[in-house]
């Protein structure tokens, strides 16, 4: 059964790569142009946006962030999702920073034996949500000129998650502690060493990153060129484009789609988050061989869910919305001038680890510098 399973899979690879060879090949110059887009999304909006939050939630992480959470978030946390202390730091993380920083916590508490396999993947399915720069600041201020459009759609997401987790505590119950590590006793501190190492893994998951989204802009941008050629209805070309890579599908929906559709369908598109956010996660999880249906399958009924809220706020509240004719790729700097949700996100991490540090030490900051000298 499993080698029938195996060969089912390889031959849907096969037959998927070599579609999209085919594709690249005959869109040689819009392949291109796809490239051109992601690497101006990536300098303009992803490297600016999330780099900080990589090296810091590292940080936090080793400075005892997780010690900070069972004070303060343990027992509510234990109570709605069933999670551990340690489980309980990666879903802050993830929710306040944002994908993929939540599957990059988690992925290095399991290897320090801080976490269960059973949890990685429950907070797999519901830690990684868009962060509230990309949401408020990118879809909300840029594309739909309103920032209360995209703090609903942070909201959104949110409280999707949130249910997300309640239902995976009602069907799974409690998760039990993972077996207590050599790592866990160590004296945890802050040193030298903890910054240089937390700099590169941050690059490199930048690296990983940002590798899957040039790779998917030039795929998306082929299909949607090949949905033109086809004259399918921009409904269809935008739904596939969003499958595949979250921020193209944004985009086509401003640009083809009137302004409350197209904020419908962005609220799917964060939900579900794109295949190529999927293959990111994996990628960075891939030691934790993590399973790809049940993610996929919690995704999409994640995205209808924001879908149908996004649709009952449109009926409750009837915001006068209107978008703009640029694409995330057009944004240029404006993409930079993102509100201070990301400036403040990273001084709350800063203050959080500082205040981790000085708890697990049992030190006061005001008198750091001498006992340390």
């Amino acid at each position: 059964m499993k080698a029938r399973q195996y060969r089912r899979r390889a031959a849907f690879v096969a037959i998927f790569g070599i579609f999209l060879f085919l594709l690249a090949l005959k869109n040689t110059e819009i392949a291109a142009n796809g490239i051109k887009k992601g690497i101006n999304l990536a300098t303009n909006m992803l490297i600016p946006s999330l780099f900080p939050f990589l090296v810091i939630s590292d940080l936090a992480l080793a400075a005892g962030a997780a010690d900070l959470a069972t004070k303060l978030f343990a027992r509510p946390a234990r109570a709605l999702f069933g999670l551990t202390a340690n489980g309980t730091a990666v879903l802050m993380l993830g929710w306040l920073c944002g994908v993929p920083v939540g599957t990059v916590s988690a992925t290095m508490m399991l290897k320090n034996g801080q976490l269960s396999k059973e949890e990685f993947e429950r907070l797999l399915l519901f830690s990684n949500t868009p962060s509230t720069g990309f949401l408020i600041g990118a879809v909300g201020a840029a594309l739909f000129a309103s920032k209360e459009a995209g703090i609903v759609l942070f909201f959104i997401t949110l409280c999707v998650s949130f249910i997300t987790g309640l239902f995976l505590k009602c069907i799974g119950g409690d998760l039990p502690d993972p077996p207590s590590s050599p790592e866990e006793h160590q004296k945890k501190g802050l040193t030298p060493s903890h910054f240089t190492n937390a700099v590169q893994r941050g690059f490199f998951t930048l690296l990983q990153v940002t590798g899957f989204v040039l790779f998917f802009s030039a795929v998306t941008e082929c299909i949607t060129a090949l949905g033109k050629s086809l004259n399918l209805p921009p409904l269809v070309a935008t739904v596939c484009a969003g499958l595949l890579e979250m921020t193209a599908g944004v985009s086509e929906a401003v640009l083809c789609l009137p302004p409350a559709s197209a904020f419908v369908l962005c609220a799917f598109f964060a939900g579900f988050s794109g295949l190529s956010i999927c293959l990111q996660l994996f990628s960075i999880a891939d030691e934790a061989h993590p399973r790809l249906l049940p993610y996929l399958l919690s995704k999409l009924a994640q995205g209808a869910l924001c879908a149908l809220l996004a649709a009952l706020y449109l009926a409750i509240r009837n915001p006068q919305l209107k978008t703009t004719t640029d694409s995330f790729a057009d944004l240029g700097n404006a993409a930079l001038r993102l509100p201070p949700v990301i400036t403040l996100g990273s001084v709350f991490l800063l203050i959080l680890f500082i205040y981790a540090y000085s708890c697990t030490h049992k030190l006061k900051l005001v008198t750091f510098y001498k006992v340390e000298k």
